[in-house]
């Protein structure tokens, strides 16, 4: 991946998982692939740290202010570039690594969202990609999931399956 393809998906894994915290900055996710894929593309911005628990890791993260001011300030032009420069499938690979799921039974994925993220923007997006998406609300959570079904979802699928950990996993298994 180039540098934009690379920065395309670190900011959706990073809407979807990112951690913030003062001067630190990273991602948290349980799939080891994931945040391999993650430290690879964060090591631009300086020395990523590891970081498990009793499950194993969970996090990949950088301390430093000047770093996680660049991140921010990359994130926001990468997302300001994401159809100038055709780059949605590598974003749409970062929130389905961060946040995705495919139903076993039926053709159908989701992306949850917490209720304050911009799940607008990505419906926008989807739409211009000629792919349906709808809103559900969970019961009893303040998320959402934007659900995408039938031949939306396959093309979804395709467009995202060579840069998604999730699905690169999924093709192999089945």
């Amino acid at each position: 991946m180039n540098s934009n393809e690379r920065m395309s998906y670190i900011l959706g894994l990073f809407e979807g998982d990112g951690y913030q915290w003062t001067g630190t900055f990273g991602v948290t996710n349980r799939n080891r692939e994931i945040l391999k894929k993650a430290s690879e593309i964060l090591s631009d911005f300086g020395t990523v740290k590891w970081k498990s628990d009793d499950k194993g890791f969970f996090r990949v993260c950088i301390t430093s202010r000047p770093a996680k001011r660049k991140f921010l300030e990359t994130l926001e032009k990468t997302k300001e570039n994401l159809l100038k420069n055709d780059l949605s499938a590598f974003y749409f690979a970062g929130k389905y690594d961060a946040d995705g799921t495919r139903w076993k039974t039926r053709n159908r994925l989701k992306i949850t969202y917490n209720i304050k993220d911009d799940f607008e923007f990505d419906i926008k997006l989807l739409k211009q990609l000629g792919i349906q998406s709808k809103i559900r609300n969970y019961k009893n959570r303040n998320a959402v999931a934007l659900e995408i079904s039938s031949s939306d979802a396959t093309k979804f699928t395709e467009m995202i399956s060579p840069f998604s950990v999730k699905l690169d996993v999924c093709s192999r298994t089945t």
